[in-house]
């Protein structure tokens, strides 16, 4: 897990991060960002094999908090 948090502004955000792995297979990485009562995420598939990494990303709308 990795949390970040900073300021952000009306629009589109631009959070990169970098990710290394070791081993072939598919992987996900599911992301949240919260604000006042919404919630908005993400869900990033890596595709490795030998020598490449195929990367999806996966935007689902904005929704309220429960």
């Amino acid at each position: 897990m990795h949390e970040w948090t900073g300021s952000l502004k009306k629009g589109k955000n631009s959070i990169p991060f970098v990710v290394k792995t070791e081993k072939n297979g598919r992987m996900e990485i599911l992301t949240s960002a919260e604000y006042s009562n919404y919630s908005h995420k993400h869900k990033i598939v890596l595709d490795a094999q030998k020598n490449e990494t195929k990367v999806s990303m996966f935007v689902f709308a904005p929704s309220p908090l429960n």
